[in-house]
């Protein structure tokens, strides 16, 4: 699946809804019509798409300030809570 497709599903995720990864598994496996797609691969693109798109990606639609992606990034994890509070997720 290409980064661009992906990254169309994050985009639409309405402000103040959370969308866990095993509900971003099924997203993407849905759009390639399998049944579901690995973890360790949906880690990978989010990785990927944060890194490329984080002054843009709502991110934090997706993860909080725990998840591991947080650490290899090196996020801010008050930024994240803040985020997450501000649209009603926390």
């Amino acid at each position: 699946m290409h980064l661009l497709k992906k990254l169309r599903t994050i985009f639409k995720i309405s402000k103040g809804k959370a969308r866990p990864s095993r509900e971003l598994r099924l997203d993407f496996a849905l759009q390639e019509r399998v049944d579901n797609t690995w973890p360790v691969t949906t880690g990978i693109f989010l990785r990927q798409a944060i890194e490329e798109q984080e002054n843009q990606l709502p991110y934090w639609r997706l993860i909080d300030d725990c998840h591991p992606v947080v650490k290899k990034l090196e996020l801010n994890r008050e930024e994240i809570r803040r985020l997450r509070v501000l649209e009603g997720l926390e």
